[in-house]
């Protein structure tokens, strides 16, 4: 018993690292772009993304990206979207994240993005103008409960159609790990396995 307390206390900094993100190229840097330049992609010229017309992957321009060199926008020449179908679990709870971005020296009503994790889109919260030269990245994040084994993660345009709209970059789905709590309520059972069996064992 003694080795099955011990494990546990050894499993638990493994499980609290295991969160792997479920999206693939998150922050959209599986397309190389040299600095200070952008391409327009469509279809599935974006690895791990479909695009619903098109869209725009930025390096250093209008702004730097939050996560290493790419980000994107979803309003290249008009209003777009893209998804990625991820591999979920029916019931399990999982966390989505990423951050977003209104496009430097433009109107609140230029800019504007929703999401849909496979419950209809919601509206990001509105952003304050940005005037800074450089993007403001603000984190959103939420968590939802897999009601399928393929959940579909879809990203929208919802500003006004004139090529200048939020930028997007690092989003990260992952496996909702148990809070400390859990871990500590886990032990505590183990322990108290432990010392039942050794009460009769004598």
């Amino acid at each position: 018993m003694k080795k099955t307390l011990i494990a546990a206390a050894l499993a638990l900094p493994l499980l609290a690292s295991a969160a792997t993100n479920l999206v693939v190229n998150g922050s959209f840097e599986d397309n190389a772009l040299a600095n200070g330049s952008y391409s327009i992609f469509t279809g599935n010229q974006v690895n791990g993304w479909t695009a619903n017309d098109e869209i725009e992957i930025r390096n250093n321009v209008a702004g730097s990206a939050q996560d290493l060199l790419n980000y994107v926008e979803l309003d290249a020449n008009h209003n777009s979207s893209m998804f990625q179908v991820l591999n979920t679990t029916v019931g399990a709870t999982y966390s989505l994240s990423f951050y977003y971005s209104n496009r430097d020296n433009t109107n609140v009503a230029t800019n504007g993005l929703s999401y849909d994790i496979g419950a209809g889109a919601v509206t990001l919260p509105g952003l304050a103008v940005n005037s800074t030269g450089d993007n403001v990245w603000s984190l959103f994040s939420t968590s939802f409960v897999a009601s399928a084994a393929a959940t579909t993660l879809t990203f929208s345009s919802i500003n006004v159609n004139d090529s200048l709209g939020s930028s997007l970059d690092n989003v990260n789905v992952t496996a909702a790990i148990p809070e400390p709590e859990t871990y500590a309520l886990m032990l505590a059972g183990l322990a108290a396995i432990g010392f039942v069996a050794r009460r009769r064992k004598a």
